[in-house]
């Protein structure tokens, strides 16, 4: 796993934290997370980046809530990972959140990979 890739899952967890226990960086009831689906961003360098959220029907914020973190494949996105994986109707069943980062690309929603590229290099 590259260095950026462990960075951006960082950050994404450091957000889902934040966000479940109530210290939002928006400071809204609107950034609160309930159950659901969502796309949310957050900004790793000068990358904005983007993943999916789903929080199971069962979700009790008070209660510690195991998160698992889902990668699609090259050329993937996330809804391609939850409707490939059924990775939502198993976090209903057994009370979990899933997180399903985005790649990046040329294509907004298609073609995406976690390939580092010449962006993310240091010179």
């Amino acid at each position: 796993m590259t260095p950026s890739i462990r960075l951006f899952i960082a950050l994404i967890l450091f957000a889902l934290g934040a966000i479940l226990c109530g210290q939002n960086f928006a400071q809204s009831d609107e950034a609160k997370l309930r159950a659901g689906e969502y796309t949310r961003t957050l900004r790793v360098g000068d990358l904005e980046r983007r993943y999916r959220i789903y929080i199971p029907a069962k979700y009790i914020a008070t209660k510690p809530t195991p998160v698992v973190v889902v990668f699609h494949g090259g050329g993937g996105n996330p809804e391609s990972m939850i409707r490939l994986t059924g990775m939502n109707a198993k976090a209903d069943e057994s009370g979990f959140i899933v997180v399903y980062p985005f790649g990046t690309g040329k294509l907004a929603n298609s073609l995406l990979t976690f390939n580092g590229g010449d962006r993310l290099r240091s010179t």
